[in-house]
C-alpha cells in the first residue's frame, strides 16, 4: 500500500486505467440492462409529454429617427425638437413590458370562445393546466373550484390577486421553468415575435394576439404622453378663445344693431372698444392656433408605428417531444448511470479490500 503523500506515476496511471476498463468490460450486461432502462423512461417520457401547439407572432416598431431635414428637424424650428431624445427605440424596455403584471392581467381578462366556451383566458388556462385538480390536492378549500367571475382588479381578493400571480407566472415562467409566453428580437432587424404555446391552438393563437394589442397600445400611450398632453392643453386654451372670439363678435354685431340711429361719441368709444377687444382676440387667437398645429404635428410624428409582419394562423402545427431524440438520451443516460454504478462498486470494494 502507498503512503499518502507518495506520488502516483504514469505507468501506475495507465495499470488503474487498464483495470478500470476491464471492471467496465466485464460487467457490460449491467450497462445494458441500464441503457435499456433508461431508453424505455425516455420514451415513455416523450410519449407522455403533453402536445402543445406554438402561434407566433412577429412585428417591428416604427419610430421618426429624429435626423436629416425631415419632421423633428422642422419642430427644431418652433424650439419643439423630435420629442424622442435620439428616435432610437429600446428593444429591451418593450420585452420587459410584455411580462409585466400590467400587461399580463389585461390580456388574462379578455373573453374568448375557445372550445364552443366564451369566458376569460385566466379560466381558459385554468382549465386546460388543470389547476382544478391541483388545487384540490391542497389545503385551501377556497381554491377548489375557483374561477374569475369579474375583471375589477381593484376589488380582487387576496385568494383572487394569489391566482393571478399563479397565472402570470405560468406565462412569463421563471429561471427553472420556461413559460407558456416566450418574446424576443433579433438584433441586427429589429423584428420582434411573441409566441405563445399552450396546449390549445385556439388559446396560443388569442394569447400572442391579445398580448401584442395590449402591448402596442400601452406603449404608444406611454411614448406619446408629453405630446398628448401638451396637445390637450393647447386645444383647451384655443377652444376658450374661440369662444371668447365667438362672444366679441356678437356683441358687436348687436350693440350695431341697437345704436344704428345714434351717432353720439360715448357709443362710437364704446364700439371702438370692442373692435379693439375683438382684434386682441384675433392675434391671440391665430397664435395659439399656430401653436395647436404644431403640437398636432409633434403628437403625431412622436406616435411610433407597431406593424405587425405575421399573425398566426391556423392550423397551428402541434409540437411533441421527438421519440428519437429521446431513444438517444435514454441511451446516453443509461450508459452514464452503468459506467457510474460498477466504477463506484469496484472504488468501493477495494478500499474494502
Amino acid at each position: 500500500m502507498k503512503e499518502p503523500n507518495e506520488e502516483i506515476t504514469l505507468k501506475e496511471l495507465i495499470f488503474i486505467f487498464q483495470d478500470y476498463f476491464r471492471e467496465i468490460v466485464k460487467n457490460w450486461k449491467i450497462i445494458a440492462v441500464m441503457v435499456l432502462f433508461g431508453a424505455l423512461f425516455m420514451l415513455l417520457r416523450a410519449w407522455l409529454a403533453p402536445v402543445s401547439y406554438p402561434a407566433g407572432l412577429t412585428f417591428m416598431v416604427n419610430e421618426d429617427d429624429g435626423g436629416g431635414v425631415g419632421a423633428s428637424a422642422i419642430l427644431a424650428q418652433f424650439g419643439l425638437g423630435g420629442g424622442k431624445g435620439g428616435g432610437s427605440h429600446n428593444l429591451h424596455k418593450i420585452l420587459a413590458l410584455s411580462k409585466t403584471r400590467k400587461i399580463i392581467k389585461e390580456v388574462l381578462f379578455v373573453k374568448k370562445e375557445i372550445s364552443g366556451e366564451n369566458d376569460y383566458i385566466a379560466n381558459h388556462l385554468i382549465r386546460k393546466y388543470d389547476y382544478h385538480g391541483i388545487w384540490d390536492e391542497g389545503e385551501n378549500e377556497e381554491l377548489k373550484n375557483f374561477l374569475f367571475n369579474h375583471a375589477n382588479f381593484n376589488q380582487f381578493t387576496k385568494l383572487e390577486n394569489l391566482v393571478l400571480k399563479v397565472l402570470h407566472g405560468l406565462i412569463i415562467g421563471n429561471e427553472e421553468n420556461p413559460g407558456i409566453v416566450i418574446s424576443n428580437f433579433n438584433e441586427e432587424t429589429g423584428i420582434m415575435k411573441i409566441v405563445a404555446n399552450t396546449k390549445s391552438a385556439e388559446l396560443s393563437i388569442y394569447l400572442a394576439e391579445i398580448i401584442f394589442e395590449k402591448l402596442s397600445v400601452f406603449y404608444i400611450d406611454k411614448t406619446i404622453e408629453k405630446q398628448k398632453k401638451t396637445y390637450e392643453v393647447v386645444q383647451s386654451k384655443a377652444d376658450s378663445l374661440g369662444k371668447a372670439l365667438n362672444r366679441t363678435t356678437a356683441n358687436i354685431l348687436q350693440f350695431e344693431d341697437t345704436h344704428l340711429a345714434l351717432t353720439r361719441k360715448k357709443y362710437s368709444s364704446e364700439r371702438m372698444r370692442l373692435e379693439q377687444d375683438l382684434q386682441k382676440l384675433q392675434v391671440a387667437y391665430a397664435e395659439v392656433y399656430k401653436n395647436l398645429e404644431i403640437a398636432d404635428f409633434s403628437l403625431k410624428n412622436s406616435t411610433p408605428y407597431v406593424q405587425v409582419i405575421d399573425r398566426p394562423i391556423p392550423p397551428i402545427k402541434p409540437k411533441k417531444e421527438k421519440k428519437l431524440i429521446a431513444l438517444i438520451l435514454g441511451c446516453i443516460l443509461g450508459v452514464g448511470l452503468g459506467v457510474t454504478f460498477i466504477l463506484g462498486r469496484k472504488i468501493v470494494k477495494d478500499a474494502l479490500s
